[in-house]
C-alpha cells in the first residue's frame, strides 16, 4: 500500500510501434496483489541504433553472439514475488532473440512468475501477449 492507503499501481509505458520512441501513454497498468509485490520491466524500443547495413539494432546483446542483435520484442515486464527473480526474468526473455522463442521461455515460467511481453508485429505495430494471471489493473 502506498502512502495514502491504496494499492501501489505502476504503468507500462506504451511503445508508438515497431522501434519507436516511448509513447505518451501506459500500454498496461499493474495492481500488486500478493504474492506478486514485485515488477521488473525490460525494454528495447528507447535505446537503439542503425549499424553500418543500415538495420536498426537493439541495446540487449543476443548472448549466443555477443553483439545486439535485431529483435521483434520491445518489452518483457515480469511480475514475481523477488524483484531480482523478476529481472533475472525479464532480461532473460528480452535476450531470447525472437517472438517464438520469448513465448515459449515466458510460458516455460514457473508458478509464481507471471508475464507481459510487448513486441513489434508483422505490420511494424506493437502487439502483447500475456500470462492469464499477470497482475493488471482493473
Amino acid at each position: 500500500m502506498n502512502a495514502s492507503g491504496r494499492e501501489w499501481r505502476i504503468g507500462i509505458d506504451k511503445p508508438t510501434g515497431g522501434f519507436a520512441a516511448a509513447g505518451d501513454g501506459y500500454e498496461a497498468v499493474v495492481s500488486f496483489v500478493e504474492p506478486l509485490t514485485a515488477i521488473a520491466t525490460s525494454g528495447n524500443y528507447r535505446n537503439t541504433f542503425t549499424d553500418e547495413t543500415g538495420r536498426t539494432r537493439v541495446h540487449t546483446i543476443d548472448p549466443k553472439t555477443g553483439t545486439a542483435a535485431p529483435s521483434e520484442i520491445l518489452s518483457v515486464s515480469i511480475a514475481a514475488a523477488e524483484c531480482a527473480v523478476a529481472d533475472a526474468w525479464a532480461t532473460g526473455i528480452m535476450a531470447s532473440g525472437t517472438l517464438e522463442n520469448a513465448r515459449r521461455l515466458a510460458e516455460s515460467a514457473p508458478d509464481g512468475i507471471e508475464y507481459y511481453v510487448i513486441y513489434s508485429d508483422a505490420a511494424g505495430s506493437a502487439a502483447v501477449f500475456h500470462s492469464e494471471r499477470f497482475p493488471l489493473a482493473k
